[in-house]
């Protein structure tokens, strides 16, 4: 019996020095300092404080809508739209019967694999959309694909420029964050769902959020890559072949057939938005969204065009019996956003300033068939100065 005993003793000992060494292992502890923990409770506490705050009325009929929901990946979907705070998974409200008061929970705190699984993917997301790591800069999936395709039709060149600095950000990611990190990046470009392998140890639903929290930088840019992989995979881009054709020979930005203006590439989707607005204030077209703005000047597919510029600005010869519109000040805009070769282009800007520009009175068309050349001839001879109007909004916008 002593001898049992002792055994028993000995394994306890055993499994207690086992459990002690792994403890000190474990960086999910928060005792061994290999995570920064008081600072991820900090950032989810601002993000907790601009959540919206239900009263107990409006948690009641919350619950009432969550509890119809059947599939877990609704009730995420619930959580999130409502803005209850993937943060806070389980939330509760008081309800009397029979003369007791009885805490009512609804929550969304995951029971088994799966549903981990579904909330972590959920949560990296959410905290990838909300930027709650305000110490390292980094983008969105959305905002990446979306400034990428704002500049136009994409070229290989395009592609593969991106996709090396992307690799380079991801890199720069994996050095500052070294204990989830690598696995999570190879097993994203497998397309392994890797929760169970992240952590060695049971993972908690307040771990699955720190774990989401550290990696979270990192899931905009691996999407981006996996987007402009599938674009070179598909060829959808501009051939080299292509551009060369359309290059050859120009004496400045170049007019792809069936598109629209193309804006410089310094010329960002941020300054089309001012130059936009400071041409409504400034009297010179009328109010357009920037949607429709932008699309004239960002190589979109003729098609795609919804609405055209109404030029107003009228010149120094216009009277109250004959109204003469400001070609000068047109073609000055042109060139200072575009900078497109006119000589080579002559006929595509024609054509793009008949489509997708007009007067108030509806007469550019006609007047662009008539006397095009004559306009561009003294644009031209003017060296393409840029009007004082066209100035001092370019002024603005680069204050």
């Amino acid at each position: 019996m002593n001898d049992i005993n002792g055994e028993h003793s000995q394994n306890s000992y055993f499994e207690e020095l086992s459990y002690k060494e792994y403890q000190k292992r474990d960086i999910l502890n928060e005792n061994n300092g290999k995570i920064n923990f008081s600072e991820i409770k900090e950032r989810l506490k601002e993000v907790r404080n601009v959540l919206p705050v239900y009263t107990k009325k409006e948690i009641k009929s919350l619950e009432e809508e969550f509890y119809v929901l059947k599939t877990y990946e609704e009730k995420l979907k619930f959580w999130i739209d409502k803005r209850l705070g993937l943060t806070k998974p389980d939330l509760s409200f008081e309800r009397k019967f029979e003369n007791k008061v009885w805490k009512i929970p609804f929550k969304i705190v995951p029971l088994n694999d799966t549903e981990s699984n579904l909330y972590f993917d959920y949560l990296l997301q959410w905290f990838n959309e909300i930027n709650i790591n305000s110490k390292i800069k980094y983008f969105t999936f959305e905002t990446l694909k979306t400034n990428l395709l704002e500049n136009g039709q994409l070229r290989r060149k395009t592609i593969n420029k991106e996709l090396n600095q992307t690799k380079n950000r991801i890199n720069d990611l994996i050095s500052n964050e070294q204990f989830f990190t690598q696995k999570f990046v190879n097993g994203f470009r497998l397309n392994q769902n890797l929760l169970k392998d992240l952590y060695d140890g049971y993972l908690t639903t307040d771990k699955i959020i720190v774990v989401a929290y550290l990696l979270s930088p990192i899931l905009g840019y691996l999407e981006y890559e996996k987007f402009l992989n599938q674009k070179l995979k598909n060829e959808d881009f501009i051939s080299d072949e292509k551009m060369k054709s359309e290059e050859k020979g120009g004496k400045g930005n170049y007019l792809l057939k069936g598109h629209t203006f193309r804006k410089t590439n310094f010329f960002t989707t941020e300054n089309l938005d001012k130059l936009r607005i400071e041409l409504i204030k400034q009297n010179i077209i009328e109010d357009i969204s920037f949607d429709d703005f932008k699309d004239i000047f960002s190589e979109q597919p003729a098609t795609k065009v919804k609405s055209r510029i109404i030029w107003k600005l009228e010149n120094n010869r216009s009277s109250a019996t004959y109204i003469r519109y400001d070609w000068q000040s047109l073609l000055s805009l042109i060139n200072e956003v575009v900078e497109p070769d006119f000589v080579k282009y002559k006929g595509e800007i024609k054509e793009l300033l008949k489509w997708y520009f007009d007067f108030p009175d509806n007469t550019l068309s006609n007047k662009i068939e008539d006397s095009f050349s004559d306009y561009l001839t003294t644009f031209e001879k003017n060296h393409r100065k840029s009007t004082k109007e066209i100035i001092e909004i370019f002024k603005k916008i680069n204050k």
